[in-house]
């Protein structure tokens, strides 16, 4: 199984960044840069602690599951 380092992503703090970027008049792209949207690759809200979420390299989970198709919403350990 593939060791990837965990970060954080579509925190409180993150998606503040995003949309104070946005409101200044930044592009998509320049906001992301500062900030996330909380929305995920497959659209999803991922900027909430009700359900547990991580991200994992296209790398990773594409020679695992061949297709994001397949891989989405698929469980793996995390440590």
């Amino acid at each position: 199984m593939p060791i990837v380092t965990a970060s954080s992503f579509a925190d409180p703090k993150d998606v503040a960044a995003y949309k104070k970027a946005i409101a200044a008049g930044k592009t998509e792209a320049q906001a992301l840069k500062l900030g996330d949207n909380g929305i995920g690759k497959w659209g999803d809200n991922t900027a909430r602690d009700d359900v547990a979420m991580c991200a994992l390299p296209p790398e990773d989970w594409l020679a695992k599951w061949g297709s994001d198709a397949k891989a989405r919403g698929k469980k793996v350990a995390v440590t």
